[in-house]
Parts: structure tokens; C-alpha cells; sequence
């Protein structure tokens, strides 16, 4: 239910996608700040915007497993 685990996994992806990839501890640290310094407000607006539906769905659910 924590919307930083889609940014955590947003970034995961951009450093994946980085030619050539961070070889170095101080290389991936750059990278993580270049990728975290990129992220639009919009994006974190569709990360977050889904979250009382889950919320919802999980009440719903009585806490149990929904499909997020």
C-alpha cells in the first residue's frame, strides 16, 4: 500500500535502461540522483492517484488480498 514502492520500482527500471549502465558504487550513486531528480510531478500524480481505490478495495476486502 506504499506508493514509494512504484518509485523505488520506477527507478529500478530507468537505471536499467541507462546505456551503458552504472559500473561503479559512485556512478549508480549519480544516476539515482539524475533519476530521482527527473521525476515529474505528473508522474508522481498517476503513482499516488490510484490510491483510494485501493484503500477502497482493501476495506472492502476486509484487509485481505485485493488485485493491487
Amino acid at each position: 500500500m506504499s506508493p514509494i514502492e512504484n518509485v523505488w520500482r520506477m527507478l529500478k527500471r530507468r537505471i536499467q535502461n541507462r546505456h551503458p549502465r552504472p559500473s561503479t558504487v559512485p556512478a549508480l550513486y549519480t544516476a539515482i540522483q539524475e533519476e530521482w531528480d527527473s521525476i515529474t510531478p505528473d508522474e508522481i500524480h498517476n503513482l499516488t492517484s490510484s490510491l483510494p481505490e485501493q484503500v477502497n478495495e482493501l476495506l472492502l476486502d476486509h484487509g485481505g488480498h485485493t488485485s493491487w
